[in-house]
């Protein structure tokens, strides 16, 4: 049901995170994962990846700064397609490219 779909999940390097990350992969799904420690982060990537190799994708952010996290949307938008080699580009929500969501 996942096959040819690509989630972001954040907080991926461990608990909840990292679970919704191995269910993906096991389901034929793709898993751009998102952490804010990087050597935690790697170890989880290569653990999901050995689940189902090319699976997952490790992304160093701070979810809290909004800087980080807008510039690693557009970072998907432009280049996630070509890291899983899928034709069609994955669907970034809205709300979260919105610019009234700025902290001032």
């Amino acid at each position: 049901e996942f096959e040819k779909k690509t989630a972001v999940i954040t907080g991926a390097a461990s608990g909840m995170g990292l679970l919704c990350s191995e269910c993906l992969a096991r389901e034929g799904g793709n898993v751009v994962m998102v952490d804010i420690n990087p050597d935690t982060l790697a170890v989880a990537v290569e653990k999901v990846n050995g689940i189902r190799p090319g699976s997952a994708y490790g992304v160093i952010c701070d979810v809290r700064d909004y800087a980080q996290v807008t510039a690693r949307l557009s970072y998907f938008a432009e280049s996630l397609s070509k890291v899983f080699a899928k034709p069609e580009q994955p669907q970034l929500p809205e709300t979260l490219s919105d610019e009234s969501h700025k902290e001032n």
